[in-house]
């Protein structure tokens, strides 16, 4: 913007007057817009000590002199404003935010006479008003000082570069500008291309006109084709190929000469009577059969078999049936081999032994008196089976491969191959199957342990728990095929399905879920990648939290953004909580966020649960980057301010020195 400037000219473009007392310092610039009148009017409050007020009301009442510094007052106004962070305040003087006016800014001559501005002020804010300076403006603003200029003092023709545009009258601006030249004659020959405005002859001929016109219908051409038959239904009628196939499955006269020559006349029933039988064929027939005379005949020769009835004497003589009456007992036969008919012995033929004692039959023999204690139902004695394991089904009950009395060994193929040690409990197919040694182990579950060579103080409960375990000590497996995979390791823990099944050698790890794999040693994996809460009531201690958060996990990555405005919103509190919304007891002090104020500001920090009172949760850790990004923000105003400041702070300098110069 241009400005006018009086002969007292500084070397900035933008003019400060600083004032200076033992109140405060203040720094202003002076400039104009059209658009709004007034003056922009910038200070920095201090105190007697050189520090800055801050964010504190102060009074001020600031005045246009004319000609001098106690020249007649222009224009004066008070009002109040508040300093910021910085002790900085802006106002523009002559605005309608001044308290009062003594006249209207507009009215101000600023084409007569040096202009002066006094500054007085209230720290406190009130009307106690101290004199700070009087200080004379340098730079005019060009638009104050056109509205001083009067056109009607402009005499003669003002030329282009000047600003005007250098002709006396309307008629030879035209000239210049070109505006006489236009000829609309060649508009006569045109038609508007209006509603109702007929075509060009340049566009159609007469004949295609009346030719577009007689077109009727929705069909496009020459004619009108709306009342004829469309291909589509001429589809749908027959046609000769479609009759002549019709008729093809018609009877015609081929078919019914065939059709009749498949049925019976005079010549085929003849013949089919002829291989039937007659009266000669029947009686022929009869004669074969039985009569009544041949049946009693052949009857009087048989014995009537129902109960009661003898034999006949050509069956058996008296004497045979009555050797027969006297045979008693099961077994048929002659007397040779007959149970229960040892007739007069009083031996046997073959000696035999009753649990080791010989036994021919001339003596009794006596039984040792079996263990007090009913094995089974029906026994009538304990059973002992001394230093032998028992093996029902192929499942063997007993010590084991060593022998060891401390060894309990259940199953088929069950701890089979131990030598040596003891105090180890393996229930299962398989289980401890190819160990030589080892001890004070409990394997339950077919294959648990079953590739162990010398393992100690390991507990495996489940199919095929820890069944590559070669060497190693001190590991829990609870569930089928936990920790099966470990070949080496010791202290691991793994319970669940699966869990910890994923690593061959690792020692001190903790894995607790379906398929939980903590693969590296001294760790504790809880569930699979697919879970994605843990949840407690209690509180979590360690000496430090890892949360996964590699690059290659995710997309549509983008920088966060007014940080330190959502920030702001927030409204950090302390409480006193309970463990659940049933519970009496707010045991538990705390600093935190309400989880129903967060969700206004940052809705993705707070999630629903899973519980039935369906509680809302917070992600405090995800608040870590907001907080980052708001002080990072921060960081970057205050180095902005304090270059504005440091680059203040020189002008102000310089003007001292201006000002002590004068």
């Amino acid at each position: 913007m241009k400005r006018l400037f009086y002969p007292a000219f500084v070397k900035s473009r933008h003019v400060f007057a600083t004032l200076l007392s033992v109140f405060v310092t203040l720094l202003f610039s002076l400039s104009a817009f059209a658009q709004t009148e007034g003056l922009n009017f910038q200070g920095v409050a201090r105190n007697t000590t050189g520090e800055v007020l801050v964010n504190q009301k102060i009074n001020l009442r600031l005045s246009i002199l004319l000609g001098s510094e106690t020249g007649t007052v222009a224009y004066m106004e008070t009002r109040q404003v508040s300093t910021n962070p910085q002790g900085v305040f802006v106002v523009v003087v002559g605005d309608d935010k001044a308290l009062t006016k003594s006249t209207n800014f507009s009215t101000i001559n600023w084409t007569l006479s040096p202009k002066f501005i006094k500054v007085e002020m209230d720290p406190n804010a009130g009307a106690n008003y101290l004199v700070m300076g009087t200080s004379r403006l340098q730079a005019v603003p060009f638009a104050f000082y056109a509205n001083g200029v009067d056109a009607s003092n402009v005499k003669g023709v003002l030329p282009l570069s000047s600003g005007g545009t250098g002709v006396a009258s309307m008629t030879e601006l035209k000239t210049i500008l070109g505006l006489d030249v236009f000829n609309n004659a060649a508009l006569d020959t045109k038609v508007d291309k209006v509603t109702g405005k007929a075509l060009s002859t340049n566009d159609y001929t007469t004949a295609e006109k009346n030719k577009l016109e007689a077109i009727t219908g929705t069909n496009t051409g020459d004619q009108d084709l709306s009342g004829y038959a469309t291909t589509a239904q001429l589809a749908t009628k027959a046609n000769t190929a479609d009759v002549t196939t019709s008729l093809a499955t018609k009877a015609n006269t081929a078919d019914v000469t065939t059709s009749l020559a498949t049925k019976a006349n005079t010549a085929d029933v003849t013949t089919s009577l002829a291989t039937k039988a007659n009266t000669a064929d029947v009686t022929t027939s009869l004669a074969t059969k039985a009569n009544a005379s041949d049946v009693t005949t052949s009857l009087a020769t048989k014995v009537d078999k129902a109960t009661g009835k003898d034999l006949s004497t050509n069956d058996y003589t008296t004497a045979e049936k009555t050797k027969l009456a006297a045979i008693t007992g099961t077994n048929t036969g002659d007397q040779v081999n007959i149970t229960g008919n040892a007739g007069t012995a009083t031996i046997l033929q073959n000696a035999r032994t009753i649990n080791g004692v010989a036994f021919d039959g001339s003596a009794n023999i006596t039984l040792p008196t079996p263990a007090a204690g009913i094995p089974y139902t029906g026994a009538t004695g304990a059973v002992n089976l001394g230093a032998y394991d028992l093996t029902v089904n192929d499942i063997k009950i007993g010590r084991g491969g060593s022998n060891n009395n401390s060894n309990i060994a259940i199953g088929r193929n069950t701890m089979t191959a131990l030598t040596s040690g003891g105090d180890l409990t393996v229930i299962g197919t398989d289980a401890y199957k190819v160990a030589t040694a080892g001890g004070w182990s409990t394997a339950i579950g077919s294959q648990s342990l079953g590739a162990s060579t010398g393992s100690y103080f390991n507990t495996a409960v489940g199919y095929a728990s820890m069944q590559n375990l070669t060497i190693g000590g001190y590991n829990t497996g609870v569930g089928v095929f936990s920790l099966s995979s470990v070949v080496n390791g010791s202290a691991n823990v793994g319970i669940g399905y699966a869990a910890g099944a994923n690593f061959a050698a690792a020692s001190n790890t903790i894995s607790i879920g379906y398929y939980a794999q903590a693969t590296a040693d001294n760790t504790i994996q809880l569930g699979n990648p697919d879970i994605n809460f843990v949840r407690s009531t209690g509180a979590f201690y360690g000496r430090s939290f890892n949360v996964t958060s590699d690059l290659r996990l995710k997309t549509n990555i983008a920088p966060l953004q007014n940080s330190i405005a959502a920030i702001m919103q927030l409204k950090p509190v302390s409480y006193e909580k309970k463990s659940s919304l049933a519970s009496n007891s707010y045991s538990t002090i705390e600093n935190g966020f309400i989880a129903q104020d967060l969700q206004k500001v940052m809705p993705s920090l707070v999630t629903e649960g899973t519980d039935n009172d369906k509680l809302l949760e917070v992600n405090y850790t995800a608040l870590i980057p907001v907080l980052t990004k708001a002080l990072q923000e921060q960081q970057k105003q205050i180095e902005d301010q304090n270059a504005k400041i440091a680059a203040q702070q020189k002008q102000i300098e310089e003007l001292i020195k201006l000002v002590k110069g004068q």
